[in-house]
Formats: structure tokens, C-alpha cells, sequence
């Protein structure tokens, strides 16, 4: 990643993962920080608030919130490493104490014994360096790192010591070392979400939920936590599979680097929408539901004939990892979107467009047009978002991204609806539910889209049609998942309908049965 300009930001132990085949890979780029003018200096101004990172492991520029570069990645390395080989944290052993500590340089020494001093002088002073309060001080590169902590290392040294190094190795853009023993490596796909969706995020968000002092905290609460539970169940059951598959060889190993990369994607939604549901406020909270509801179903992964139409990530490496960032801020600022963080949301999109376009690559243009068409309609800005939905269409039909693609349709017939253009709207809606047939069977799409013609029908006066066409996408939702949000606003749909075509009675029940889901 340092040699393609990009800062992780958040390098710690629970983001290096073994892939099923042994390699050892660093994960989790979701704040990461891409150069700009091709310098190693990134981040946010000195003086301004730091774009995040774990406390535990983060270099004193990151607690100052200064300028970061590639050697921040190094200090959080050589912390994380320490920390393994002593058994303690440099730092200290009280949480609360370690900013102090770290912008104060001071570090505790290794505990007698430690596997730390037992490889000698020369890797501790390496690691030494790589903490150091000045990053000028510290080694020039994570390679040169690398370098060091390889002249210094003895025989008896070496498994234990480049077993932890081989993560910093993949880091810096060198080969993977392997590991000497392991676990069963499915036993390890199977539990890449255990620190993502674990005790302390959800100890967090049930937290904030219950901090927000709304009478349905608690309620949002559970329903949350259990559909982040369905949400991580199922994507471990299915990263579990792949690496069974890639064991087996049971597929062609191109159809299974489709089905990882989409994993991943999905993991980097799920963990964006976190950093949201961690620190929710009462504007938060009630919007959760929809927000954790609103994550794509784990079931498209395996959709590998769909996967093998959209243009692959890129080859070149700097190029690779500009996407890679990029990709990550636009999950962060679909999250803030979803929970209605309008602001933030908006500031990193005018952030991350440019630098979109400057990689000229599809599948992200289409994606961060999407989100920006959504957080125009979130605002009421329906001719903004017409017109970015039109755009986010143009780039995923050159991508080959058909959802992305029907859901642009989809917000454009909206945009057109809002903005009275009624004819015109019913050619996009017709257009989003022929975009459907091109897709595996997606019951949620299928119900959203019949739920937009039908508020189209409403519009142009045809009050039995609308009727029809909304029962039509209750049933479909029913079958699906009668507690969702799509549901509930089904249910308001068909009962607006009902009463504006005469049926008021019929209407009660489905406000009824609406007002039981929310």
C-alpha cells in the first residue's frame, strides 16, 4: 500500500487476516488516506481534528491530528508488534493512559523474559526507532524497518519474529512471509467479523441507542442487533464456503476472487455504517433500522454469472489502491448518509468526486453517484438528484454494475415524479423494472420499484391502479420480510390509496398493521 501512495491509518492485529491459501494480508483500508500531489503527507491540516484510528495504536501525529504519512503506519506496526513479542503494551497497561503516554514518548520496558529481549539488542532497537515521538527519527520506510528487524533477528528468533512481521510486509508492498503454524484457515473465514460486529461494537451501539433517551430505544435496539446478527451470520456462512471452495478447488479461482472481492465490499459497508451506529445521536437512532436494513444481501456474492459482467478492479497497482481508498470513503459517506449525517456526508463527497474522476473508473463513479442521488432526495433536492441519478445510470451501464444501474433508474423516475415530470417518469420506472429482468431475482428491488409505479399511479390520478400495483409489492415484501421498513412503508402506501379511492375503512388496517412495524 506505501508503495502505491496510500496510508492505512489503522493498522492494528485485528486487521491482518490469513487468507485461505496462507498469505497474510492487512485489511480494513476504511480510513485510509491517499497521497495528494504526490507526497507522502497526508491527512488533515496540522491543528485540525485526525481523520480516526485505534487509539491503542495510533502514532503521535494521529492524536495531535497533524499531517500523517507512511511512518504513522510504522509507529502502529512496530506498537502492535511489541506488544506481541513483550506481551504488554509499550505505552502501559491502562487504556485511559495511553495518548498521554504516547505524546509524551514514554514507553515502559519489556517485561523479564519476554520473547522481545530474548531475540536481542538489535530488533528491539529497531522497534524502538519505529516508535519514536519525532516520525522524523523513525526508520525512512516500513522496508527499511523490515531490513532492520532482519539483520537483527538470531535462528532462534526468526518463526516467531517473522511470523507477526509478515503483516508489515504485505503492508509495505513486499512478499508474504507464511506463517509457521496456523489454524484451520476456514475456521478463520468464518470469524472475520468477530472484532467488526463483536462484544465492544455492540456494547457501543446499545450504548448510544440508550443514551439517546427516545421511548423506542430499546426496541430499535433489538431489532438492530438482529439484523446485524442475520447480516453476519450469513456473511460468515458465505466466507466460510468460499474458502472451502478455493480449498477444493471446486470453482475456477478467477469466479472466487468475484465472490471475495464482493465479501469484501460488503464487509466495508457493514463496518462503515458502525462507525455511525457507535456514535448515534436521536437523529441516528431513528433512522437505524432503515439504515442496517438497507445493507445488501449477502446472497449477491454468490451471484457469480451477475459479478462476471462488471468490470474488474483495476491492474495497476497505484492505481488499485486509489480505487481502494476511494471506494472505502464512499461506504463512510453512504453511512453518514443513511444516518443522517447530511453534512458529513456532503463534505466527503465533494472530497472524494474529483479525485473519482480522476481515476476515470466506472464501477466507483457509478457507485459515488448513487450515493450522492441519494443524499440529494434525503435533502428534497430532486432535480440534484435527477440529474446525478442520470449520471450514476451512464457510468454503470459502461461498468456492467446492474444494481447500481437499477437503482439509479429508480431515483430518477423519482426525481422526475417529484418534480411533476409524470410521462417521463414512467419511462425510467419501466425502465428500472426491465433492468430487474437482467438480475437474479431480488424480492426487495422487485417490491421498491412497484412501490415507486404505484406512488406514480397515485400522481396521475388512477387511484385503483395504484391500489393494485402496491398490494402487488405488500405481497412480494411479505413473503420476503414482513418486519422490514420497505414493509411499513408499503402498508402506508396501500393505505393512502385506499383512502383517496374511497375505502377508508380498508385503510385503518393497513395504518394498523404499519404503525405495529415502526
Amino acid at each position: 500500500a506505501h508503495d502505491a501512495d496510500i496510508v492505512h491509518c489503522d493498522f492494528k492485529p485485528e486487521n491482518v487476516l490469513v487468507a485461505s491459501d496462507g498469505r497474510v494480508k492487512v485489511t480494513d483500508f476504511g480510513i485510509a488516506q491517499a497521497a495528494r500531489g504526490g507526497e507522502m503527507g497526508y491527512g488533515a491540516p496540522a491543528g485540525a481534528v485526525s481523520t480516526g484510528g485505534t487509539p491503542r495504536y495510533m502514532a503521535p501525529e494521529q492524536h495531535r491530528g497533524e499531517r500523517l504519512d507512511a511512518r504513522t503506519d510504522q509507529f502502529a506496526f512496530c506498537v502492535a508488534l511489541t506488544e506481541a513479542l513483550a506481551g504488554e503494551h509499550p505505552f502501559g497497561g491502562d487504556p485511559a493512559g495511553y495518548r498521554a503516554a504516547v505524546l509524551a514518548g514514554r514507553r515502559s520496558p519489556p517485561p523479564r523474559g519476554s520473547g522481545l529481549l530474548t531475540l536481542g539488542s538489535k530488533v528491539k532497537e529497531a522497534l524502538d526507532r519505529g516508535m519514536r515521538l519525532d516520525p522524523a527519527e523513525r526508520h525512512p520506510s516500513m522496508q527499511a524497518l523490515l531490513q532492520a528487524l532482519a539483520a537483527g533477528r538470531g535462528a532462534r528468533g526468526r518463526r516467531v519474529l517473522w511470523g507477526v512481521a509478515a503483516a508489515g510486509a504485505v503492508a509495505a508492498g513486499a512478499a508474504g512471509v507464511a506463517i509457521a503454524s496456523r489454524p484451520h484457515p476456514c475456521a478463520a473465514a468464518g470469524a472475520l467479523l468477530a472484532n467488526v460486529w463483536g462484544p465492544a461494537a455492540q456494547a457501543d451501539v446499545r450504548g448510544a441507542f440508550l443514551g439517546s433517551a427516545l421511548p423506542y430505544a430499546t426496541a430499535t435496539w433489538e431489532t438492530v442487533r438482529r439484523d446485524l446478527d442475520a447480516f453476519t451470520a450469513a456473511w460468515h456462512g458465505a466466507s466460510r464456503s468460499l474458502c472451502e471452495a478455493r480449498r477444493e478447488k471446486s470453482s475456477a479461482e478467477g469466479n472466487l476472487a468475484l465472490r471475495e472481492v464482493c465479501l469484501d465490499q460488503q464487509r466495508q459497508q457493514l463496518e462503515a455504517l458502525l462507525l455511525q451506529l457507535r456514535v448515534a445521536d436521536r437523529v441516528t437512532v431513528e433512522r437505524a433500522v432503515a439504515a442496517v436494513q438497507g445493507l445488501p444481501s449477502v446472497a449477491v456474492c454468490n451471484e457469480v454469472s451477475t459479478l462476471a459482467l462488471e468490470r474488474p478492479p483495476p491492474s495497476e497497482p497505484t492505481l488499485l489502491a486509489s480505487v481502494t481508498a476511494l471506494s472505502a470513503a464512499t461506504a463512510r459517506a453512504r453511512a453518514a448518509v443513511r444516518a443522517g449525517r447530511f453534512t458529513a456526508a456532503r463534505t466527503e463527497l465533494d472530497a472524494i468526486l474529483p479525485e473519482a474522476k480522476r481515476t476515470a473508473y466506472d464501477p466507483l463513479l457509478a457507485d459515488v453517484y448513487s450515493v450522492l442521488a441519494e443524499l440529494y432526495a434525503e435533502q428534497y433536492l430532486y432535480g440534484e438528484s435527477l440529474e446525478a441519478a442520470v449520471a450514476s445510470v451512464e457510468h454503470a451501464e459502461a461498468a456492467g454494475s446492474g444494481r447500481i444501474k437499477h437503482m439509479g433508474l429508480m431515483r430518477a423516475g423519482v426525481g422526475l415524479m417529484e418534480t411533476s415530470q409524470l410521462e417521463a417518469a414512467e419511462l425510467w420506472f419501466r425502465l428500472a423494472q426491465g433492468a430487474l429482468r437482467y438480475l437474479p431475482p431480488d424480492p426487495r428491488a422487485e417490491s421498491m420499484t412497484l412501490q415507486q409505479l404505484a406512488w406514480l399511479r397515485h400522481r396521475q390520478g388512477r387511484a385503483d391502479e395504484a391500489v393494485r400495483t402496491m398490494k402487488r409489492a405488500v405481497e412480494i415484501e411479505q413473503a420476503r420480510d414482513p418486519r422490514s421498513t420497505t414493509m411499513a412503508r408499503n402498508y402506508d402506501g396501500l393505505a393512502t390509496f385506499l383512502t383517496y379511492a374511497g375505502h377508508p375503512e380498508q385503510a385503518v388496517e393497513y395504518f394498523a398493521q404499519e404503525e405495529a412495524i415502526i
